[in-house]
């Protein structure tokens, strides 16, 4: 009798476990839509971000219009070759600043006629979100895996490459021999392979659904014990950082936070100013607009961080003044600092509300505001080379 209970027991269970699956399948399916997630379309994709993943946090987005990935290359850097792949060439290095470059047309001329002009190679690999940390892995991979040799190198850094570091990469980092080998994203990037390779398999429709939706519950039970992490203080922040946090490294710096972040910049800057074969380094910075006296501080209507950028002013931190602390004692011939908060300040830039994306979280400029951003750096670019 008892083992009649205990079997009976272990069917009803199963029954329930499989229809709760079920139940649970037909939910993430037509509620949540996850088997409707974005795909990436070309094998050749699909493997070299699976590559590269591995070391990089992210790539471009795969889908973006105005860039052509056809060559999966361009996921990480874009060429501009105008001669000999011995002649001379500039590299860039950035965010989504830089990134803008190849998306906004009269940046992305003006800057491909520079370079045609001066008999030089160009690669663009400003990718949105990316901070030294990020830059510096980059860089490691353009030059041993793609035999890149730039003479001129322009780095962008940005205000929000403080609350990036810290929150997003600090704790997903892997080392290898005490040097920096990888920052890796556990969720969006596998989750984008991984679907994908799903879907091209040559199996049934119904199984291609059964097993995307086995990987989301494997992701929804790591999410889940992440978050068990975090409420118990032990978490690596593996995924997680919305916009309000990234801000407020910004307006609430802590010293521990503020001295890593320098660690960040430090580590990638004297990496590639110990580069023999870069001639000249240029570093740019712009500040956001909450840090400029003439312009109205953002304010993001039903944003919880219109909170936090109250009293107006609130930043605390400008990535320009960490800049000019590094290259105190370095050579200006080599290393250079083209900083727009006090080409702002003597009235030589000028800056208006009107320049910057309206409501943009990260204060982006327009189009036309963001050709002059551009040529201000070549024009620097140019003095220093000469």
């Amino acid at each position: 009798m008892f083992k009649k209970n205990i079997l009976f027991t272990f069917i009803i269970t199963l029954i329930f476990i499989i229809i709760l699956y079920f139940l649970t399948f037909f939910y993430t399916k037509f509620v949540v839509h996850f088997s409707n997630l974005e795909l990436i379309k070309h094998n050749n994709q699909i493997s070299f971000i699976e590559k590269y993943q591995k070391r990089l946090h992210h790539l471009r987005h795969y889908k973006e219009k105005a860039l052509d990935f056809t060559d999966p290359k361009n996921l990480l850097f874009y060429s501009e070759k105008n001669n000999k792949p011995d002649q001379k060439s500039v590299l860039l290095l950035g965010d989504s600043w830089f990134e803008q470059l190849l998306t906004y047309k009269l940046s992305k001329d003006l800057l491909k006629n520079y370079l045609k002009e001066n008999n030089l190679n160009g690669y663009n690999g400003g990718i949105t979100s990316y901070s030294p940390s990020l830059m510096l892995l980059q860089y490691k991979i353009l030059i041993e895996d793609f035999k890149l040799k730039p003479n001129y190198l322009i780095i962008y850094i940005d205000q929000h490459d403080f609350g990036d570091e810290v929150c997003r990469y600090k704790n997903n980092q892997y080392f290898r021999n005490n040097q920096l080998w990888a920052i890796r994203d556990v969720l969006v990037n596998p989750r984008l392979v991984n679907v994908s390779k799903i879907e091209k398999e040559n199996i049934p429709i119904i199984f291609k659904e059964i097993k995307k939706f086995n990987y989301f519950l494997k992701e929804r039970l790591f999410l889940a014990y992440n978050k068990s992490k975090k409420i118990f203080k032990r978490n690596k922040n593996v995924y997680g950082c919305d916009k309000e946090k990234v801000y407020s490294y910004l307006t609430k710096p802590t010293v521990n936070d503020l001295d890593y972040f320098k660690k960040t910049i430090n580590r990638f800057l004297d990496y590639v100013y110990s580069d023999s074969q870069i001639e000249k380094i240029l570093i740019v910075t712009f500040p956001h607009r909450n840090h400029l006296k003439n312009v109205t501080n953002l304010s993001l209507q039903n944003e919880k961080i219109d909170i936090l950028l109250k009293p107006s002013k609130a930043f605390k931190i400008d990535v320009g003044d960490i800049v000019k602390e590094y290259l105190t004692n370095k050579d200006k011939k080599k290393i250079q600092h083209l900083n727009f908060r006090d080409l702002i300040e003597k009235n030589t830039f000028k800056i208006e509300k009107k320049d910057f994306i309206n409501n943009d979280f990260y204060s982006h400029l327009i189009e036309e505001s963001h050709l002059r951003f551009s040529e201000t750096i070549i024009k620097k670019l140019k003095s220093m080379i000469n």
